[in-house]
């Protein structure tokens, strides 16, 4: 896809307002931090955001509302996707970075997060159940997200989303490559 004349750049061209989706262990949130500090964007976690400070779910109401605040500033770049919120988000981003990597690559990510020194700290904050979150449930997440992965492309070019560049990126080489050229 590209851009319409209704995107919204800064003066030298940069987004302003990326949506960064894919599947879970994909890399959106190394890649968002990434392309904060390049494009000097404010980045936004979905996952942080669908949990109050004390680790409870938000009702949808609530979430939707704190979804469709952020989407209305000029600038941010928005990690994560929910169904129930991405039409808020994608109707005001110029700019969707859809990582669309190998389901190989996307496991061995997941068996690196959920083994590795850090396990606990990001079960805890991500999944908000103390680090006991089961390998089922995790996989059960991973499966959710792949199949809706299936839709991104569709929805994304289908109507209403005419003024948003999206890429799909297959690697993280692609995915790099990507912020190389926004940050020259």
């Amino acid at each position: 896809m590209s851009a319409s004349a209704g995107v919204s750049r800064t003066s030298n061209g940069r987004p302003r307002r990326i949506s960064v989706v894919g599947a879970t262990g994909s890399g959106k949130t190394h890649l968002s931090r990434i392309l904060a500090d390049e494009l000097g964007l404010p980045v936004y976690e979905l996952d942080s955001l669908r949990r109050d400070s004390a680790g409870r779910e938000l009702s949808h109401h609530d979430f939707a509302r704190a979804v469709a605040e952020l989407a209305a500033r000029d600038e941010w770049i928005i990690d994560g996707h929910y169904r129930d919120v991405r039409e808020l988000i994608w109707k005001r981003a110029d700019t969707v970075l859809w990582l669309n990597y190998p389901l190989s690559r996307i496991f061995l990510q997941l068996v690196r997060r959920f083994s590795g020194k850090h396990a606990p700290a990001y079960s805890q904050a991500h999944l908000g159940n103390s680090g006991k979150a089961s390998w089922r449930r995790r996989l059960g997440r991973l499966a959710r997200t792949l199949r809706e992965r299936g839709e991104y492309g569709r929805v994304l070019r289908g109507p209403g989303f005419e003024q948003v560049d999206v890429f799909e990126l297959r690697s993280p080489e692609a995915a790099a490559e990507w912020v190389r050229r926004q940050a020259s």
